[in-house]
């Protein structure tokens, strides 16, 4: 009788101890969300907002049961996106916990923060404009104690993300609210793209062309025009940092800097750009050491659309020995080159 007795205060003294819980159904409802992230992300590779969400279907013993709501991402890195590039993801709530205040079938709505950063490039990689990001946030009517949560996100730490999620889930009592997120992100990317350029020369008489070097007098300045799109904010800033430069298969054999007018000819050009004679690249599309033009860093306020880059064509002898007379002609592209 004693040991029946002591048996029965154990079991008492257990019950007491529990927790009240909403009635639950045992199962895991999913909600979906979307965030888009505006452009200035690409200057700033900073975007908060908030995102509103509604549990609805919840049924309590006791208005003091409580609804607890635990975000599962922190620094999480998502994507990549279509760029290449990846994203930092955190998710926050002002509130742990709250009374669900009744006991008929209700709902509760949670506002929370979704926070991104930039992590990473991966250049030679590009994914899609949006990714799916499972159960960043879980909202849970089982009365769980916060040590029991704390511990559940501890072990989630050596999970995958969707085998996290599935482990709160499955251990946590009473039903279980999961909110997926959709990231959109959409980078637009600044370009440039110049416009052709010719540049004619005035005539010169044999008799004005010095031993070697260049001829005085006799140049001509005119400016590469660049028109620009996708520039972000009022200053119109760029999105990526870009770059112009010249490339020639006319150059002569050994130099970076004389163009060949013919190749009968001792007289060809040099270009001058902020008064310094351009080096120009030796390698078609590639920049191989050319000077830059022009140059512009991400983020770079621009303040212009069009933007026009100087350049002055002028006359040089680099053989006096075939000096004659004809007509002379050599050609450069123009490239952008995008960092």
């Amino acid at each position: 009788m004693k040991g029946a007795i002591i048996a029965a205060l154990v079991l008492c003294g257990y019950a007491s101890s529990g927790w009240a819980v909403c009635k639950s159904s045992a199962v895991s409802f999913s909600h979906d969300s979307e965030v888009t992230v505006d452009e200035q992300f690409a200057l700033t590779q900073q975007y908060t907002t908030i995102v509103s969400v509604t549990f609805s279907g919840i049924k309590c013993d006791s208005a003091n049961d409580t609804i607890s709501y635990i975000p599962v991402v922190k620094d999480s890195v998502i994507g990549p996106f279509s760029n290449g590039q990846k994203l930092k993801l955190t998710v926050q709530t002002d509130k742990t916990s709250e009374t669900i205040g009744t006991t008929s079938t209700t709902e509760k709505t949670l506002s929370y923060t979704v926070k991104l950063s930039h992590a990473a490039y991966e250049a030679t990689t590009s994914g899609a404009d949006s990714v799916y990001v499972p159960g960043v946030l879980i909202a849970n009517t089982g009365g769980n104690s916060n040590s029991l949560i704390n511990f559940i996100l501890g072990v989630c730490k050596t999970l995958s993300w969707t085998g996290c999620v599935n482990y709160i889930t499955n251990s946590l009592k009473g039903d279980s609210y999961v909110e997926n997120l959709t990231i959109i992100y959409r980078p637009k990317k600044s370009t440039c793209l110049p416009d052709d350029l010719a540049l004619t020369l005035p005539d010169v008489a044999l008799s004005e062309l010095p031993t070697s070097g260049v001829v005085s007098g006799k140049s001509r300045t005119s400016a590469i025009r660049l028109q620009c799109r996708d520039l972000q904010g009022p200053s119109l800033q760029t999105t990526r940092g870009m770059s112009v430069y010249l490339y020639s298969a006319d150059l002569l054999n050994g130099s970076r800097t004389v163009l060949r007018g013919s190749e009968s000819n001792g007289v060809g050009f040099v270009l001058d750009s902020g008064g310094k004679t351009v080096a120009l690249s030796t390698v078609k599309g590639a920049k191989d050491s050319a000077d830059n033009l022009w140059r512009a860093s991400a983020g770079q306020a621009l303040n212009a659309t069009t933007l026009m880059i100087p350049l002055t064509a002028s006359y040089y002898v680099y053989d006096r020995q075939k000096v004659k007379p004809g007509a002379l002609q050599a050609t450069a592209l123009i490239f952008v080159n995008y960092e």
